[in-house]
This record gives C-alpha cells, sequence and structure tokens, in this order.
C-alpha cells in the first residue's frame, strides 16, 4: 500500500509546529520580518480608528508564536484578545510566554475544519490566506463569528507580483537539485544567522490574483481599502528591505507594475 498524501493542513501543522523559535520576534532586519511589522503597524493603527477608547473583542487566526495579538493586548487594556493557531507547539508557546497578560487567551483552531462560538468586533488574519484548503468555507465560517460592521483584515499572496513570480522561480530552480539547496542555505546563513534553511515543504503557500478574493467576500463582506506590501523578494536581506520601504512608500496604494508580493484588505461585516 501507498503511503498517505497528508493534506495541507497537516503540512501547515507539521511545519509550524518546528518554527516556533522563528516567529517569536519581528526584527525586521530581513524582507519577511520586515513584511510582519508593517502588517502589524497597519491592523493596529486600522483597530485604533474604530476602537481607540472604546471596548471591543479581537480574534486572530493563525497567530504563530502569539507576537501580533500579544501586541495588540498590550497597546490597550480595553481590547480583549484571542489568539489561534492550527499549531499546538506554537500556542503552547504562547500561552506560557505572555501569560501575565490579562487581556490574552490563547487556542488551538483549524479553521478549515471548525469555528468558535463567539461573535468578535475585529478578526484578522496575517499570511494565512495561502495555506487553507477552502477559503470560501474558512470566509464564511469567519463571517459566522463576526457582528455587523464588525472588522475583518488579512493579507493574501498576490501571484501576478513580479517580486512573487522570481521568488516561485528561485523555489523551483531550488527544488532541482540538492546542490542549489546547500548554496542558497550557505549564503542565507551569511545574510541572516538565524535564518531558516530552504526545505521543499516551505514552498506550500498559494497566491491569489486580486480578481479572485475580491469575489471570495463580496456576498458577506465589503471593502474598505487595500494595500500592497513587500515591494521585494528578499533575498539581500538588509538591502532588500531598504529597497522595499522605498517602493512602498510610492506605489502601497496604487501598484500599476504590481510589484508587491502582498496585499493587505480592510473589509467590513455586510
Amino acid at each position: 500500500m501507498g503511503s498517505k498524501v497528508k493534506s495541507l493542513n497537516d503540512v501547515s501543522k507539521n511545519r509550524f509546529n518546528k518554527e516556533v523559535k522563528f516567529w517569536t520576534e519581528d526584527s525586521g532586519k530581513d524582507i519577511i520580518s520586515w513584511e510582519r511589522k508593517r502588517r502589524l503597524e497597519i491592523t493596529k493603527k486600522e483597530i485604533e480608528t474604530y476602537y481607540k477608547d472604546k471596548k471591543c473583542t479581537i480574534l486572530e487566526i493563525g497567530c504563530g508564536a502569539g507576537f501580533n495579538i500579544s501586541e495588540l493586548a498590550k497597546h490597550n487594556e480595553n481590547w480583549t484578545c484571542l489568539g489561534t493557531d492550527i499549531a499546538p507547539q506554537m500556542i503552547q508557546h504562547a500561552k506560557k510566554k505572555y501569560k501575565q497578560q490579562k487581556n490574552l487567551q490563547f487556542e488551538v483552531l483549524n479553521i478549515d475544519k471548525a469555528k468558535i462560538k463567539k461573535t468578535f468586533d475585529v478578526i484578522f488574519l496575517m499570511g494565512v490566506i495561502g495555506y487553507l484548503e477552502d477559503n470560501k468555507r474558512a470566509l464564511e465560517k469567519i463571517a459566522s463569528m463576526m457582528k455587523k460592521d464588525s472588522l475583518l483584515i488579512f493579507t493574501y499572496g498576490n501571484s501576478q507580483s513580479v517580486f512573487r513570480i522570481l521568488r516561485f522561480s528561485t523555489s523551483c530552480l531550488l527544488d532541482s537539485s540538492p546542490h542549489f539547496v546547500r548554496l542558497y542555505n550557505s549564503i542565507k546563513k551569511k545574510i541572516r544567522k538565524d535564518a531558516l534553511p530552504y526545505s521543499p515543504l516551505a514552498n506550500i503557500f498559494v497566491p491569489f490574483k486580486k480578481k479572485r478574493i475580491h469575489s471570495l467576500l463580496e456576498e458577506k463582506f465589503k471593502i474598505v481599502d487595500e494595500e500592497a506590501l513587500c515591494f521585494s523578494a528578499g533575498f539581500f536581506g538588509s538591502l532588500s528591505v531598504k529597497s522595499g520601504k522605498f517602493l512602498e512608500k510610492y506605489f502601497h496604494k496604487n501598484d500599476p507594475l504590481k510589484l508587491g508580493m502582498t496585499n493587505l484588505i480592510i473589509a467590513r461585516k455586510k
């Protein structure tokens, strides 16, 4: 008998269970850390626009090691925050690290298979759309956990981005030979000592065209704003961050050349 084919959920869970240390903090020194930092800045600013002096309930789906949701809980004690993730090791780490924050809780959740029987004022997902098995089903579950006019903030990979196509092409080249992988990982280590080594399992993220994402939202959500992020393939460490910052300054609201690898959407529940 052949071996059982693992689901995307299983592959994601196994991968992120092993990457707890890497996802703990955001240094901003490489393009992935910089993107995570920018996503949090925008999310915090947007929530403040509506709930600066108000109580609100916030759910993060795919919280990883808990950094983003803990920063929001720390920022405003009136915000009651819940972080969820498919990877039990991530949640175990987050519960231990952030146990002193009274307005913050964590639990394991696979949004493809289940939901929380509560409603929230804000739900956000950073870098999650692309790892899910069924985006339509997941968004329906998310909508059922939201009140009318609740805020949804999420990112998705732009499949038409020049830089994302370049990164994908590099992944295909690396997958063609273990010699390329060893060379790439040795160069990566020199740029950042704690960098994750490349492995074929890391290349499971699925990007989308803007039109497809918008069609998934139109029934239950109204898009308020959208902007492009991450204007670099990230091959050159801090240099990639500097060039990415420069391009983002001019193209984050209007990206006619399709340079941004990631799009961030802000929407309201209908």
